[in-house]
């Protein structure tokens, strides 16, 4: 079959004014017959170029010349290369047929094939003028046989040209697929625009209309097929064209290339497209024509979208807020030119947006701000439109979720699809369901709830709609159950929801499950299946992690006391309990929320984790019953660390933005806040909502990398136990039931973690809680006695120095005092140090030949000075059997992972960079003077140098002024700067809030809180010569809420703090001790080994001066 084409190009003259015309006729026939209908008397008229003539003659002297070429197709669909479409199923022929074109070419002789091409270009336009005003079809066709012969008269003529006609023919074809969709089509613009690529000019002003033509074709085809045919091909030659052009982009190709990416971004979710489509989104608006307000709308609107559609993808809350902010921009716009419409879609996202902010970060603002704008698009259409029955959905349940039952109803009810559609119903039960939650006096709600469920479940054309229903049928039996006590629903709840869970295990189906089999007044109770539905409810994203685990304490504790039957069902099941707790204390908490949140959970840490650690140890599993301890404790501590983590140990292209999202977490969640302490921001809660999850989000990206995988992950128990392990024994301490234990942690002669576990008979909780009331009453008392005396001399003008010594007279003390502290410390002995010391097989021996010792107490041994325990004599002043020192000298840690950081982060401090903060308080704003004090940092300033010694203000600096003393903001200021860090004062451990314990200054006090902000990479010692310093707080013994705690969080690798109360001439005493070893060198480094070694002997000469075991036994040591 050929195609015959005739083209008679013909230039006139008008008679009067001699001005030159020219003429076109075309017309094409197949085998001699028309192309075309009966009733089209010709395909195309006459046509003026320039000018409209009457009657024109003819010239005589014409050119006729014949080109040949292939054409797969009639309808002139694609270009170069004719074999790409051999099986194009031309208009009027078989499949496989290939038609020929004879094209006939009748024009002037000086007319040569460059200017044919721009007359047949020219021919086009008024063609498509024709076809954009009336909508022929066949306007359509004669439009693209006109550019697809230009094209071809280009082609090696002149290829700038031929890139117009090729972008000129494209877009016609884009309007004949508008027309009748055809994924062939598509393929012939592909192929069409990539031979542009190939033979057309680089001149970049074209290339950017190839670049914007082509990302426009193949966001077309995603959209219609998606087809991501040649879609790399396509991005990479966009960018190369991108990167010719980087000085001479223009708004069209901007915009074509982001649509681009973000169709490859829907293919392949690639991060990178969808970050760079936001940036050409801006580079489009700073594009855009200036006085177009159309386009600039659509600009905002197109900036609100891909910023939503970069939240979807990344949680990043600043994409949120900025879809949000482009939106309105978009909205603030206004024409005439503008669709209502468009206005309407405008307004139904913002309130979409508006309620996805609120989801994701629960502001009640938002809330208010969706409901008021869904108000307004439900009002805007009508009834029986669907984005009126989408508006009026998400209006309900916003309503519902705000607690205005009564609303909903009326809004509901009156979405027209309801009753005809099983998700509409399914919908409106899970809505009326919330309402219920709000109004459980309103049994209507719920009630309507599980008829709208039982009424979708009558359509089963579709199995994932059935469940669905099913899934919301048995959360409202549940629901009405928790009301009425029904049996009858909590069967009926059960029976469906078991049968959903098999399909689709879902969190809330899950927790009704659980619930209702440890529940011993219903028939379903049955803990063994509770066991293993809980078992699958603890690998689901659990919404209410606190409300959960509080649940399983109270009542697995009820069902199965002994834990026997959760390690029969599951043996991950308890450790999986105790991985709920950093989720408990989030970062979206302030800090005072939660320390709150875990006080609350005190039965767990108390009574379930140890007996899941007894439990464990008892089935031969100790590793997974250390990991479930060391889980349990110090969470706070474990939570914020992770905020601190060193930035070598960070991806590369992740430092910064973790750096700074870390800081403004600690920002907002009060610790660098210490002056506003009370006066918190409720807005915050919000922001940090959204930075708790921003921070998950980039953990998740950083473990994506190649070497990252398990980024700020637990590391395994064994793999910690064995870096602590490598310089001594650990020794971690825990009561159970009715028994406590001891569990050693020593490496074994092929360096790998060996277990040891002894049993500490007849020192239940409720014995180790007499010994550690006993000795507090010991010190309480000791206090009182020295107060008094003190009161006695400061009463005096001048007290004499035998007054001053009496001071420390142990005969002064009650006999029943100084009997009941070595009862205490040898009653330690017996049951728990000497048993340790027996498995170690450890000799007597002194000095630095004594190993080292880690005590890692839990509990009520948080409150007990096991370093100290031994026998001594009647009043505790002198040895008379054995004793701890004896064997080994003891450090402490709060956690294993406390002293893992310390050990990681530890640097070496040479004497030449020293930098030691001494300071002292003798005159606090409130409590008694301390006169020691003063003489405490006069004798360690005797062993620094003054380079050594940081300066500090005259009115805080002591050693200029007895009467002086430091001050919050010196301590705050200088801090940071700081190797080791002296503080002489008075201290104080508030029980109810442990966040406001700390350091009685001149001024004020220096807190828990204000001290957390600030990281000491390089501190080396803080000994902290106050009073408890290291006591922490009985209804939070595991978190090591106290200031010894906090000077290892902040970054102090060793503390010397105090169990309770201190004796003020005692601090001047240890203090000399300690420094004179530790500065001993004068060159050199500064050995972490000597601080716990110097503490020892410091302790042990405050033994030797008999005085009573309160007076030397509160010194601990903490850290490396």
């Amino acid at each position: 079959m050929v195609l015959c084409v005739d083209i008679s190009i013909t230039k006139l003259s008008r008679p009067q004014s001699g001005e030159d015309f020219l003429v076109a006729a075309i017309s094409h026939s197949t085998n001699g017959g028309h192309l075309v209908r009966e009733d089209d008397p010709e395909l195309l008229q006459p046509l003026m170029i320039s000018q409209t003539a009457s009657n024109p003659t003819l010239p005589s002297k014409v050119h006729h010349s014949t080109f040949a070429v292939a054409l797969p197709n009639v309808a002139i669909t694609t270009l170069i290369p004719p074999s790409s479409l051999s099986q194009e199923v031309p208009v009027g022929a078989s499949r496989g047929v290939k038609l020929d074109l004879d094209l006939t070419l009748t024009t002037l002789d000086e007319f040569v094939a460059r200017t044919i091409g721009l007359l047949l270009l020219d021919l086009a336009k008024p063609f498509f003028s024709q076809f954009s005003k009336g909508g022929d079809a066949r306007d359509l066709e004669r439009t693209i046989l006109l550019q697809w012969l230009s094209a071809q008269a280009l082609h090696g003529e002149d290829s700038d040209i031929c890139a117009v006609a090729l972008c000129s023919l494209v877009f016609s074809m884009e309007c004949r697929m508008t027309l009748e969709p055809d994924q062939g089509q598509l393929d012939s613009m592909i192929s069409i625009v990539e031979w542009g690529f190939e033979h057309c000019t680089p001149i970049l002003a074209i290339r950017c209309s190839l670049v914007s033509i082509y990302s426009e074709v193949l966001a077309k085809g995603y959209r219609l097929y998606r087809s991501n045919t040649n879609i790399e091909q396509a991005v990479q030659r966009c960018r190369e064209a991108f990167a010719a052009i980087e000085e001479d982009r223009t708004f069209s190709p901007v915009t074509s290339f982001r649509d681009l990416l973000l169709r490859r971004f829907e293919v392949l979710h690639s991060v990178d497209d969808i970050i760079e489509a936001v940036a050409l989104s801006y580079e489009a608006l700073s594009l855009c024509p200036i006085g177009d307000y159309l386009t600039q709308r659509k600009c905002y609107q197109a900036l609100g979208n891909v910023h939503f559609r970069r939240f979807k993808a990344l949680l990043h809350p600043a994409d949120l807020d900025e879809a949000i902010k482009q939106l309105q921009e978009c909205m603030k716009i206004n024409s005439a030119d503008f669709r209502e419409e468009d206005k309407r879609l405008d307004l139904l996202r913002l309130a979409t947006f508006t309620n996805e902010r609120f989801v994701a970060w629960g502001d009640r603002k938002d809330c208010d701000e969706s409901i008021r704008l869904l108000h307004e698009v439900v009002d805007c259409y009508s009834p029986n439109d669907h984005h009126h029955n989408r508006a009026a959905v998400l209006l309900a349940q916003n309503l519902a979720i705000r607690g205005d039952a009564e609303e909903v109803r009326p809004i509901l009810y009156s979405h027209s699809t309801l009753q005809n559609k099983p998700i509409d119903l399914c919908k409106a039960a899970e809505i009326l369901r919330t309402c219920f939650s709000h109004r459980t006096d309103e049994l209507r709600f719920i009630d309507e709830a599980i008829q709208h469920s039982e009424k979708a479940l009558t359509f089963d054309d579709d199995e994932a709609l059935a469940l669905k229903a099913s899934h919301e049928l048995g959360l409202s039996y549940a629901a009405r159950f928790e009301a009425t006590k029904d049996k009858n629903d909590a069967a009926a709840a059960v029976d469906i929801l078991v049968k959903v869970v098999e399909k689709s295990a879902s969190n809330p189906a899950l927790r009704a499950l659980v619930e209702m089999h440890f529940n011993p007044d219903l028939p379903s109770f049955d803990v063994s299946s509770g066991y293993r539905y809980l078992d699958a409810l603890l690998d689901t994203d659990e919404p209410n992690p606190a409300g959960l685990l509080s649940f399983l304490t109270n009542k697995l504790l009820d069902v199965d006391a002994s834990l026997e039957n959760a390690l029969g069902h599951s043996p991950n099941i308890l450790v999986k309990i105790s991985r709920l707790l950093p989720r408990i204390a989030h970062f979206a908490l302030h800090v005072e929320s939660r320390l709150s949140v875990l006080r609350t959970l005190d039965v767990f840490k108390r009574s379930f984790a140890p007996s899941a650690v007894h439990r464990l140890c008892e089935a031969g599993r100790v590793e997974d019953g250390l990991e479930l301890l060391e889980r349990a404790r110090g969470v706070f501590w474990s939570q914020a660390l992770r905020l601190r983590i060193p930035l070598e140990e960070i991806p590369a292209t992740f430092r910064d933005r973790f750096y700074n999202l870390s800081r403004q977490i600690e920002m907002l969640s009060g610790s660098f806040a210490p002056l506003t302490w009370n006066e918190r921001d409720p807005s915050h809660d919000t922001q940090r909502r959204r930075l708790s999850n921003e921070f998950d989000q980039l953990c998740a990206q950083a473990r994506a990398i190649p070497g990252y995988e398990n980024f700020l992950k637990p590391v395994s128990i064994r793999q910690r136990l064995k870096e602590i392990a490598l310089n001594g024994p650990v020794v971690i301490l825990f009561s159970a039931l009715n028994c406590s234990y001891a569990i050693i942690v020593q490496l074994d002669h092929d360096g790998d973690v060996k277990f040891t576990r002894i049993c500490c008979e007849g020192l239940a909780e409720d014995a180790l809680q007499k010994l550690s009331t006993g000795l507090r009453s010991v010190s309480v008392a000791g206090r009182e006695a020295i107060k008094s005396r003190r009161d006695f001399a400061e009463s005096a003008e001048n007290s004499s120095p035998s007054l001053e010594y009496s001071r420390g007279e142990r005969a002064d003390r009650p006999v029943g005092q100084r009997t009941a502290a070595n009862t205490i410390l040898a009653a330690l002995w017996r049951k728990v140090v000497r048993p340790v010391i027996s498995k170690l097989m450890l000799k007597p021996t002194n000095g630095r030949s004594r190993p080292r010792l880690w005590w890692c107490p839990t509990g009520e041994f948080m409150f007990l000075p096991v370093h100290a325990a031994g026998i001594y004599d009647g009043d505790g002043s002198s040895k008379v059997g054995e004793c701890c020192s004896d064997y080994v000298v003891s450090s402490y840690t709060p956690t294993i992972g406390a002293l893992i950081s310390s050990k990681k982060t530890c640097e070496a401090i040479a004497r030449t960079d020293l930098k030691v903060l001494l300071a002292a308080v003798p005159v606090p704003f409130k409590g008694a003077r301390l006169r020691g004090t003063v003489s405490e940092v006069e004798q360690i300033s005797q062993l620094l140098s003054e380079e050594e010694r940081m300066a500090l203000p005259p009115e805080d600096d002591t050693l200029l002024d007895p009467q002086a003393g430091a001050t919050v903001n010196t301590i705050l200021d200088n801090l940071r700067d700081a190797n080791i860090f002296h503080l002489a004062s008075h201290g104080t451990q508030i029980p109810d809030n442990s966040l406001d314990s700390g350091f009685i200054m001149r001024d004020s006090k220096l807190t828990i809180s204000s001290l957390m902000q600030l990281p000491q990479p390089k501190g080396f010692l803080a000994f902290l010569s106050a009073c408890e310093t290291a006591k922490g707080d009985k209804a939070q013994s595991n978190e090591a809420m106290h200031l010894a705690a906090t000077m290892l969080f902040v970054g102090f690798k060793s503390v010397i703090g105090t169990m309770w109360f201190m004796t003020d001439e005692d601090g001047p005493h240890v203090a000399k001790h300690v420094y004179t070893q530790l500065l001993a060198p004068k060159n050199g480094y500064l050995d972490p080994e000597a601080v716990p070694y110097a503490l020892d002997e410091a302790v042990r000469a405050l033994r030797e001066k008999g005085l009573p075991p309160e007076r030397w036994s509160l010194f601990i040591h903490f850290g490396i």
